[in-house]
This record gives structure tokens, C-alpha cells and sequence, in this order.
């Protein structure tokens, strides 16, 4: 479970956990929510395809971080969420793609 963090810079900036977000409809509900100015916590397996849905989340102006995460690993999914939730104190949005 690979982290990179970037911290919001906004404490009233809502926090958004996307499953999925490494393609398809999760990565575009992905970017959507860095174009309303969500914070996005993108989740899933393929690093390098978070990093490439965070970059452009980040290159359009918007915030968002890795969560390397296998939501099939119930043990895995628990303790990414813990340590997301450690992070941020709170959770705004939770899309479960």
C-alpha cells in the first residue's frame, strides 16, 4: 500500500476517496471532482496510472493524492481508509467504483 501524500491546502476543502480511479468511469469521477475543487484521495491497484490521473488532476489546478489500495483485501481496504482518515480527520465524499 504505497502512499503519496499531498496534504489539502484548504481546510474547508471537501475530501473525496475514489476506488477505481486508476481508468474508466472511476479516474473521470476522479478528475470531475478535482474540476469542483474536491481534494481527491484516487484508489486503486496500478500506481502508475494514479499518478497519471493525479497528474492531470494536478495540471488542471486541482488537488489530489495516491492510495495505492487492492479494495478486494478487506484487511488492505481497512487499513487504507484508517490512514486516510488519520490524514484528514474527515471524509466528505466516498464514491466506492
Amino acid at each position: 500500500m504505497a502512499n503519496h501524500a499531498a496534504k489539502s491546502n484548504n481546510p474547508d476543502q471537501r475530501i473525496a476517496i475514489v476506488t477505481g480511479a486508476s481508468r474508466g468511469i472511476g479516474a473521470e469521477i476522479a478528475r470531475c471532482l478535482g474540476r469542483q475543487g474536491r481534494h481527491v484521495v484516487c484508489v486503486a491497484r496500478d500506481l502508475a496510472k494514479l499518478e497519471a490521473v493525479c497528474a492531470t488532476i494536478e495540471s488542471a489546478g486541482g488537488s489530489a493524492q495516491v492510495q495505492t489500495c487492492d479494495v478486494s483485501d478487506h484487511m488492505e481496504l481497512a487499513a487504507t481508509i484508517e490512514a486516510i482518515a488519520d490524514q484528514f480527520k474527515r471524509l466528505d465524499i466516498l464514491v466506492n467504483n
